[in-house]
């Protein structure tokens, strides 16, 4: 978790000199982000229910008739179809563990807690990481390159929304209620 503390420490730093989204679209954001993240777990599981028996009927075909390349666009190379395969396992992973934090991170989200941030901020962490790994073992410099531009967005509208999720930003002070004495 130090690791992951330090990374969003230099990501603060870094945003500070990157010029600000509108306050209202940042508001809006961390208002209805919460929304967001339940509409993607949804389309998550929903990819994920579909997915599944995709690749069990490809592992199926690839084995029974050796034709598993075609199916991750890789022709007719035989020695490329593991990577293909390697790199198909490593975004079901990806998928699995985004559904589960993301599913973790609604209620913290909606509540306008750090932690809500944290959750997404490390499903980013890790999606980020995944996808290098994918695009570098499939040697795919062209996906490599789009999933770095992908993530810098993402990363930098994530911090721009980091204020409503810190613990001063949720904390409103309240006059305390006033109750007058009843007279009997």
């Amino acid at each position: 978790m130090d690791t992951v503390k330090s990374i969003e420490a230099q990501l603060v730093d870094l945003n500070k000199t990157l010029p600000k989204l509108p306050a209202g679209l940042t508001k809006w954001l961390a208002d209805y982000g919460w929304l967001l993240v339940l509409i993607s777990v949804i389309l998550s599981i929903m990819t994920l229910v579909t997915l599944v028996p995709l690749l069990l009927l490809a592992f199926g075909v690839s084995t029974a008739v050796g034709v598993g390349n075609l199916f991750a666009g890789y022709g007719f190379n035989p020695a490329i179809a593991p990577l293909a395969w390697l790199s198909i396992s490593i975004s079901f992973v990806t998928l699995l563990f985004a559904i589960v934090v993301e599913a973790m991170a609604i209620t913290p989200l909606k509540n306008k807690q750090h932690r809500g941030w944290q959750l997404i901020f490390i499903v980013m962490l890790v999606s980020t990481a995944l996808s290098i790994v994918a695009s570098i073992v499939t040697l795919q410099p062209g996906s490599l390159v789009i999933n770095l531009v992908v993530y810098a967005i993402g990363f930098y509208v994530l911090f721009q929304l980091r204020p409503h999720f810190m613990p001063q930003a949720t904390t409103s002070k309240k006059a305390p209620a006033y109750k007058p004495a009843q007279k009997e």
